[in-house]
Formats: C-alpha cells, structure tokens, sequence
C-alpha cells in the first residue's frame, strides 16, 4: 500500500486515492475491497470498477492499471 500515491494528476485532472471497504456478515465477517481514484473535479472514476474480495488482488489490480497508464515504474514495484 506504500507504493500508491494519494494524488495523481492524469490529463490535467487531480485524482485521489479511493477506498471503499465492505463488511458482509456477523459472526464469520467477509470483506469486499475496491481501490481506485476518484477526482472531486470531474466526478469520475480514473479506472473501471471492481470489487475484489481479498485485499491483495485489489491491490494489484490498482498498481497494474497505474503501471499501465505510467504513473508508477515496474521496476519501483520490484525494488521492495
């Protein structure tokens, strides 16, 4: 999580960090998670979205899609 940015700017459009947790159940709690950016500016998502039900596999999916737009380098990724 260290890794993410809350700010990027995309297009000339501030986006901050978006993360929405949700809680199913009582006794044997499940969580959804979804992670994206959202700008106030533009009343929009920067990414599709998806709900993933383990935290790792939303985060992934975040930084890919950052690696893919370019705002974030593999190989600062890799250099844990």
């Amino acid at each position: 999580m260290n890794k993410l940015p809350e700010t990027i700017n995309v297009n000339g459009n501030e986006f901050n960090i978006y993360i929405n947790v949700t809680k199913y159940g009582i006794e044997n709690p499940k969580f959804n998670y979804e992670l994206n950016y959202y700008s106030e500016d533009i009343i929009e998502f920067l990414f599709y979205s998806k709900v993933f039900n383990d935290i790792e596999l939303s985060l992934n999916n975040l930084l890919c899609n950052l690696v893919n737009i370019k705002v974030l380098n593999i190989e600062e990724l890799i250099d844990e």
